[in-house]
Parts: structure tokens; C-alpha cells; sequence
């Protein structure tokens, strides 16, 4: 197995970009099948089907059994995207204009009044990829230049841990704090409570990981992380950090300052080096990928809550920065991997940094425009209180520790290298099909709340 994950050199960057641009086409067929019912009263499982359908499915299949069709895909999508969108301008009751006309947004039962609904509909693609990967990568199915490259290169599972890092940032304290306030605050740390509280549970969570996985025997590639580090070891290092006594208006220069020294690091010190090719004699060089790494992604956290701040949690969100924002970052991810080093997750150097940042700030791009395309006013149209995207939002580390606990389930239960393509397709939708009720019954407690 551990041969199966072993010397992956990945894919093209635009392939990724491709994969990724379904989630807002099947978002954009979905708010059109939303406009649609013109504010009528949704039956839940219907619902819930239709955005299965839309929303997880497209993903599912073109990460398994439609990989090799990816271009075909997604012009499909764009098609019935397109048409579902022109015939609810032409509908015969002309909803659509009257609505734009007397500036009213359908049945007010549907309308929810919003600024950054695409946020949460990012934070759910991101849970939805990830969720996906951790699991299909365990079939034969799953194309292995979607897994994380051993050294150097981009895949789809490199882009998803930095993209699990940038929707943390992208909602955290320091993104939504009021500029005034944090003036009043600087100098203090942002402890509390709860983030005291969440901080024990990613601890227990991560320790809880590795001793499983070195109970069952579970197959690890050690080049990821190490050989006793995990992902949840990394998120309690970005939470320490974020409780640090930094300014939230200075966070993008310290992002920049720990970005710069560690490539620094990597290539004068030879710390490339060292990660690549040390051997591992005590517990700081066996988990030397983790722990290393970890700054990198830091800098990811510190610079999007720059980005956050400045761009999205501001007094007015303008689509033109957004994107000039964008051609900006993918600009440096092109310099930093021809001229400094190629990029790597595995050093998480200068040029992944960059990636992760142009390639989701991309997304938002692209969702924000979904959003402006179905709001009237300061008003979205149509949609449940609890969508599958907003719980998924919402609850992403709990359901992300379902998913793993789901992944170890049915590694634990069938040998999933030997399943084949349609096999291992139908599993993954299912288990999906179960993470995904999980997050609604789990989202749902809140809309009492709300």
C-alpha cells in the first residue's frame, strides 16, 4: 500500500482549477433550481437530494470514475448551468423581472439577508474536496496524480490541506475584527474560554489520530508529515499562533516575515535538505515534515487574514480588487516557481504559499459572482435556512473528524485497493451521502438559534 501513495509527481495546475471550478457550476445549477420554486416551501429530503446532486456529486465523479472526462464535465455543467439560468429569466410568469423590477426577492420565507454568503459556500466546497479525498484516495479509482506529490509538484490533495488552512483564516477573530477595536486590543493575546477549549480538542483529537492509525496498522506515507504528525497537530500550531499578542492589522506583515525567512531558511540553511534527506533519529527529525512545515502554513493563515480583512470583511467587497488581487497572486506563484524554487507541500516553501492564496482567492472570485447573479438588493433569494454548504461551513471540524472517522471505518472493513472503479465510486458517494446527513442533523441544532 505504502508503494500505492509513493513517488506521486501530481498534475497541471489548471487541471486542479478545472476539478474545483464544478463546485460553483453545480452551485450555480442549484440556486437556479432554487429561483425556480419561486419561494415555495421545500419538502427536507428533497432538498437535500437536489443538492447532493448538485453540489457533492459532480465532485464525487470527477474525482473517481469521471476523471479522465474532466474538460466534457465541466462543459456540461457550464451548459446546464447556462440553460437553467436563461429559462428562469424567460419564465413564463416573468418572476425573475417583476422581481428585479419592484426590487422583492420571492417569498420572504426564503430570503436571507446577506453579505458573505459566498464565504460559507467556499468553507463548504473546501469540506466537501476534503472529505472526498481523504477517502477516494484509498481506491484505485482516485487518479494518483490527484494525491500529494512526494517532493515537488501540485495536486489536488496539496491544494486541499493549504485550502483547509485558508477557510480557517478566512472566518477567524482576527479576519472579522473591527479596526478600531483591534487598535484597542493590540498588545494582547486573543485568548479565551473556547478557543482554550478548541485548542484541547484538536490536541486530543491529534493524539486520539496517531494512536489509532498506529493501532490498526493504517497505512501512512511519513513523507506527508512525519512519522508520528497529522493535520490536527498543524491546526494546533495556527492556533497557538493566533493567540499570540499580534495586532489583526498587522497579521499580512507578519505572514510576509515568515514566509520570506523561512524560504530563507530552506535554501541558504539547506533546511530542503534536511527535510528531504535526513534520517530520522529522534523525535524532532521524524516528524521534521510537520513541524517545519508548519511555519508555511502560518504564513498561509497570517496572510489570509490579511487578504480577509482588507478584501472581504470590509466596508464595501469589490469584485474589480478582488481580482486584481488574484492576477497578483498567481503572478507571484509563477516568479517564486520559476525563480526560487518549485512548489512543494511537502516544505510548504514560497511558492505553495503563493498558490494556495491565488488559487483560492480564485474561488471566492468565482462564488462571489454566483452570489451577486441571484441577490436582489442586500437579499439572496431562495434556499433553506440550514443549506448542506452553510452546516458544512459551520461545523467544518467536526465534520471533518466524522470523515476521518468514517475513512478509518471503511479502510478497517474491505480492502479498498482491491475494489474496483465502480465499486470504489459507489462507496465514496455513499460514505459521502452519510457524512453529509451528519452535517445537516448536526446544522440543524442551530436554527432555533438563528
Amino acid at each position: 500500500m505504502e508503494r500505492f501513495v509513493e513517488g506521486l509527481t501530481g498534475t497541471s495546475i489548471l487541471e486542479i482549477c478545472a476539478l474545483c471550478a464544478t463546485a460553483p457550476l453545480g452551485l450555480g445549477i442549484l440556486r437556479s433550481y432554487y429561483a425556480s420554486q419561486g419561494g415555495a416551501n421545500q419538502v427536507p429530503h428533497r432538498v437535500f437530494i437536489v443538492e447532493f446532486i448538485c453540489l457533492v456529486a459532480p465532485i464525487v465523479l470527477c474525482c473517481t470514475l469521471a476523471s479522465d472526462y474532466l474538460l466534457h464535465a465541466l462543459l456540461g455543467m457550464l451548459v446546464v448551468a447556462l440553460c437553467a439560468d436563461r429559462i428562469n429569466t424567460i419564465d413564463k410568469g416573468t418572476r425573475a423581472t417583476t422581481d428585479r423590477r419592484t426590487g422583492k426577492c420571492g417569498n420572504s420565507s426564503t430570503v436571507t439577508k446577506t453579505r458573505h454568503a459566498f464565504i460559507s459556500w467556499y468553507r463548504g466546497n473546501v469540506m466537501i474536496i476534503t472529505c472526498v479525498c481523504i477517502l477516494a484516495v484509498d481506491f484505485r479509482v482516485f487518479p494518483r496524480r490527484y494525491g500529494k506529490t512526494e517532493i515537488y509538484g501540485t495536486g489536488l490533495m496539496d491544494m486541499g490541506v493549504g485550502s483547509f488552512v485558508f477557510s480557517s483564516a478566512l472566518v477567524s477573530r482576527a479576519s472579522r475584527a473591527d479596526s478600531k477595536r483591534s487598535k484597542g486590543t493590540e498588545g494582547r493575546g486573543l485568548i479565551s474560554a473556547s478557543r482554550l477549549r478548541r485548542i484541547v480538542q484538536v490536541f486530543f483529537l491529534g493524539t486520539l489520530r496517531a494512536a489509532v492509525h498506529y493501532g490498526i496498522d493504517y497505512q501512512t506515507h511519513i513523507s506527508e508529515y512525519g512519522v508520528h504528525w497529522n493535520f490536527f497537530f498543524t491546526l494546533l500550531v495556527i492556533m497557538l499562533f493566533a493567540t499570540l499578542p499580534i495586532s489583526p492589522s498587522t497579521q499580512w506583515l507578519v505572514g510576509i516575515a515568515v514566509a520570506v525567512i523561512y524560504q530563507w531558511l530552506l535554501v541558504v540553511w539547506e533546511i530542503d535538505d534536511y527535510i528531504l534527506n535526513a534520517p530520522r533519529e529522534n523525535m524532532f527529525s521524524a516528524n521534521r515534515e510537520g513541524i517545519l512545515g508548519s511555519l508555511g502554513f502560518v504564513a498561509i493563515y497570517a496572510l489570509t487574514v490579511g487578504i480577509s480583512r482588507t478584501f472581504v470583511h470590509c466596508s464595501a467587497i469589490s469584485m474589480r480588487r478582488l481580482v486584481a488581487l488574484d492576477v497578483a497572486l498567481w503572478f507571484f506563484t509563477l516568479v517564486t516557481a520559476t525563480y526560487v524554487d518549485e512548489i512543494s507541500r511537502r516544505m510548504v516553501n514560497l511558492a505553495y504559499i503563493f498558490w494556495v492564496l491565488a488559487h483560492n482567492v480564485m474561488m471566492l472570485v468565482f462564488l462571489l459572482a454566483v452570489q451577486r447573479r441571484y441577490t436582489c438588493g442586500r437579499k439572496l433569494a431562495g434556499g433553506p435556512a440550514t443549506g448542506l454548504l452553510e452546516v458544512l461551513s459551520r461545523n467544518q471540524l467536526a465534520v471533518f473528524l466524522v470523515a476521518n472517522l468514517g475513512t478509518g471505518a471503511v479502510n478497517h472493513s474491505m480492502k479498498t485497493i482491491r475494489k474496483g472503479p465502480v465499486e470504489g465510486t459507489l462507496v465514496v458517494l455513499l460514505y459521502m451521502s452519510l457524512v453529509c446527513v451528519f452535517a445537516k442533523a448536526w446544522g440543524s441544532r442551530y436554527v432555533q438559534r438563528d
